[in-house]
């Protein structure tokens, strides 16, 4: 919000509020930001007296360019990335999620608890969603949608008499009659500035109504029916001349990857009735001395209570990896459960990431989600091999004991964590595992559009030195040319 001696803006997310901020900082004087997406509870107390001024967006134009803009800027939002269950999940299904999230079905109250365990307690480190914790705790909303209580949360009641809206899509007149009706001095500059000034913040799409089925638009129409009265909006249809601009995919990418398949939202159960036991018998053969030397818990603060040994790794590359001697130690025992990874997932891919790693008894690692392309574009596998009953993984808000002798993939582009409150140590194997067509696009994916130059074939020469001209006539020396092949 943006507050002076005059009134107080309150930025609702993808209502031109950046774009309002930036012309009041700029025409009046004294105006002071108060945080990025503060709620009016925010207000200074010395300001609480004063006009709050706020902008609505037809719903369901707002949450295509919620959507839109939360693709495009590549998963920073814990929101999106909760009701998105970590990018797997198309529009609509993001998009239902969302709407119903303060509902009583089990579904919202699973995006809840994951969405309240990775949010922080205060406003200003929550990564654009604004939301705390608390936030989430207070929100329980059967009946009514989540931009509905979003307005409410962020200006307060519609019937304020302190309260001034304009509407996002008259955002210019409405914003300056509001100035002039309060007797605004800068009224005239705050207008001529608006016209000068350029969308900030706005995402590449066509008219909203294309993006909808019926059942979506329907459900808007239900759990937003009190803004959409109040403010008299409604579902408009506009042909598009040209085509239909897609909504932006996954990290603005799409090779056709799924996690977990797209057959389930959290975990995917891939087997059973594995037999680890030869797997354990050498894991309990890890001396303290080489727990000890793992350095992962050190990169990585979520990790800080576990060790780890690495017995293969692409350094987060998307390469087939490098193997360590640990993975020759311990090739015969794995290969019957990578044997059996590998030939759920069809085999045509490869190991990324294989690595053991203890948690210790007692300790949790906290709730996070992981992000890189390496991590988002392969199936991060747990395997257990020393477990206890009180060991729970809870992914998405969805929690489970996984078992020893059982090989789970679960979601971990979205929320996750682990509880060990066991008095016994819990080992696992992890696993990525990635389909070669990901590896194929690995250039395209990380924005290197560029071909490599193909070198020209060289003759049959008589032993070239190192720093001697390459014999095919590159003009490079033949250590930088040809030789690199050698």
């Amino acid at each position: 919000m943006i507050t002076n001696d005059q009134f107080t803006f309150i930025h609702v997310h993808k209502t031109g509020g950046r774009s309002l901020n930036s012309v009041i900082a700029q025409c009046i004087p004294g105006s002071q930001m108060v945080g990025y997406h503060y709620p009016h509870a925010l207000l200074p107390s010395e300001r609480q007296h004063l006009p709050v001024i706020g902008v609505v967006r037809n719903p369901w134009d707002w949450y295509v360019s919620w959507y839109a803009f939360n693709r495009k800027m590549g998963m920073r939002n814990p929101l999106f990335i909760v009701v998105s269950d970590g990018g797997k999940a198309d529009f609509k299904t993001t998009i239902r999620q969302l709407v119903t999230l303060g509902d009583d079905s089990n579904e919202s109250r699973e995006n809840r608890a994951a969405l309240a365990a990775v949010l922080p307690a205060e406003f200003g480190t929550d990564r654009g969603a604004g939301l705390t914790s608390a936030c989430i705790d207070g929100f329980h909303e059967p009946q009514r949608g989540y931009y509905s209580w979003l307005l409410e949360r962020m200006l307060g009641n519609a019937q304020s008499p302190h309260l001034h809206v304009a509407k996002f899509e008259n955002l210019q007149p409405d914003f300056i009659d509001i100035m002039r009706r309060l007797g605004v001095a800068e009224s005239a500059a705050l207008e001529a500035a608006l016209q000068a000034t350029e969308k900030k913040n706005s995402s590449s799409h066509s008219h909203y109504s294309h993006y909808y089925d019926a059942a979506l638009r329907e459900l808007i129409a239900e759990r937003e029916r009190d803004m959409i009265d109040t403010y008299g909006y409604a579902f408009e249809t506009k042909d598009e001349v040209g085509d239909v601009v897609p909504l932006p995919s996954f990290y603005s990418y799409d090779v056709g990857f799924r996690k977990l398949l797209n057959r389930s939202r959290n975990f995917l159960l891939l087997r059973s009735d594995i037999d680890i036991t030869p797997l354990r018998q050498k894991v309990e053969q890890i001396s303290e001395q080489e727990w000890d030397g793992s350095g992962r818990e050190q990169k990585f603060r979520v990790h800080r209570h576990t060790a780890s040994l690495i017995l293969a790794t692409d350094n987060f590359k998307h390469l087939p990896p490098t193997y360590s001697p640990l993975f020759e130690r311990f090739r015969d025992e794995l290969q019957p459960v990578l044997d059996a990874i590998n030939s759920f997932y069809g085999g045509k891919g490869t190991f990324l990431r294989v690595l053991l790693v203890k948690l210790t008894h007692g300790e949790v690692i906290d709730p996070h989600f992981d992000e890189g392309i390496s991590l988002l574009q392969s199936h991060r596998v747990h395997v257990p091999i020393i477990t206890h009953d009180q060991v729970l993984f809870c992914v998405g808000g969805e929690k489970r004991h996984l078992a020893a002798g059982e090989i789970w993939e679960i979601n971990n582009a979205t929320v996750h964590y682990v509880e060990n409150f066991s008095n016994h140590d819990r080992v696992h194997l992890i696993v990525d595992w990635a389909p070669a067509e990901t590896l194929l696009h690995r250039e395209r994916i990380a924005g290197i559009e560029k071909e490599k130059p193909k070198l020209p074939p060289i003759p049959s020469p008589p032993t070239v030195s190192r720093n001697d001209p390459c014999p095919c006539g590159s003009g490079q020396r033949y250590k930088n040319c040809h030789g690199k092949l050698s």
